[in-house]
C-alpha cells in the first residue's frame, strides 16, 4: 500500500522547508513574529472589534449553507413539491456546480483585483436577495423550475462565501497565526450551522416551512447589514502593496534581524 509514497521520498533531503527568502514582505515578518500562546491569540481576536462582527457574518452565511443542504428537499416535498421529488437529485447537482463555479471565479477575481470588502458585501447583498425571492417563490407555490434556480443561487452565494471569507479573515488578523483566526471562523460556523438546522428542522416539521424560509432570509438581511459596518483593514495587502515590494530588498534587511513584531 505503500508505493505510491516511494516516488515522494527523495523530496525530504532534496527539498528545503522554506525558501532561503520569503516570498513577500508580509511573508517574511510572519516569519519573524514571536509565537504567542493560543489564549493570547484569542484575547487578541476578541479586541479586534472588525474580526468580532465578520465572525457573526461568515457564521451566519455559512450556517445557511447547511441550512439549505440538509433540509431543502424536505422542505420542498413540505410545501408541495413532492411530484418532483426525482428531479431534486439533479437540483442538488446543480447547487454544487453552481458553488464549485463561484469558488473557482472567486478565487481568480480576489486573486488579481484584492476587491475583499467589495466582494463580500457583493455576495451577502446575493445571498440576501436570492433567499427572499426564494421565499417569495415557495410562499406563492411558483414553477419547480424556477425555484431550482434562486436555490442553486442561494446556496452558491453563501459557499462562495466561504473561501473569500478565510482570506478576509486572515488579512485582518494579520500577523496572527492563519491556523487560529481561520480556526475560530471555522468553529464559529459549525456552532451556528447546527444550531440553524436544528431550529430549520424542527420548524418544517411542524408546517412552519414557509417561516424557516423567511428566517433564513431574516438573518442573511442581518449578516448583510452587519458587513457593511466592517472596516476593510486589509495588513497583508498593504505591506505586500506595489509601492512596498519595490523596496522589498530593504525592507527584507530591515527585518532580518532578531526583531519581533509584536502580535498587536
Amino acid at each position: 500500500p505503500f508505493e505510491p509514497l516511494i516516488p515522494f521520498l527523495p523530496a525530504g533531503p532534496i527539498f528545503p522547508l522554506a525558501p532561503p527568502i520569503p516570498p513577500s514582505v508580509s511573508k517574511h515578518i510572519e516569519d519573524k513574529t514571536e509565537k504567542k500562546s493560543l489564549g493570547h491569540s484569542l484575547i487578541s481576536l476578541m479586541k479586534n472589534v472588525n474580526f468580532m462582527l465578520f465572525l457573526i457574518v461568515f457564521g451566519v452565511l455559512l450556517g445557511v449553507s447547511g441550512v439549505y443542504i440538509t433540509i431543502f428537499e424536505e422542505l420542498l416535498i413540505k410545501v408541495g413539491y413532492g411530484d418532483y421529488q426525482h428531479q431534486m437529485a439533479y437540483l442538488g447537482l446543480a447547487i454544487q456546480v453552481t458553488a464549485i463555479s463561484g469558488l473557482i471565479f472567486i478565487g481568480r477575481w480576489i486573486d488579481y483585483t484584492k476587491t475583499f470588502y467589495a466582494s463580500t458585501l457583493t455576495l451577502c447583498i446575493g445571498s440576501t436577495v436570492t433567499a427572499i425571492g426564494f421565499a417569495v417563490c415557495v410562499q406563492f407555490h411558483v414553477h419547480f423550475y424556477i425555484i431550482c434556480v434562486f436555490l442553486s443561487l442561494a446556496v452558491g452565494f453563501v459557499v462562495t462565501f466561504q473561501g473569500l471569507g478565510y482570506e478576509f479573515g486572515v488579512e485582518m488578523t494579520f500577523p496572527i497565526q492563519e491556523s487560529i483566526s481561520a480556526g475560530l471562523l471555522n468553529a464559529i460556523s459549525q456552532i451556528l450551522a447546527t444550531l440553524m438546522t436544528v431550529l430549520c428542522t424542527a420548524m418544517v416539521r411542524s408546517k412552519w416551512s414557509v417561516y424557516a424560509n423567511w428566517f433564513i432570509a431574516g438573518s442573511l438581511l442581518l449578516a448583510t447589514i452587519l458587513q457593511v459596518f466592517i472596516k476593510p483593514v486589509l495588513r497583508r495587502v498593504k505591506l505586500d502593496s506595489p509601492e512596498i515590494a519595490d523596496k522589498r530588498t530593504n525592507c527584507l534587511s530591515r527585518y532580518s534581524s532578531d526583531r519581533k513584531v509584536d502580535i498587536q
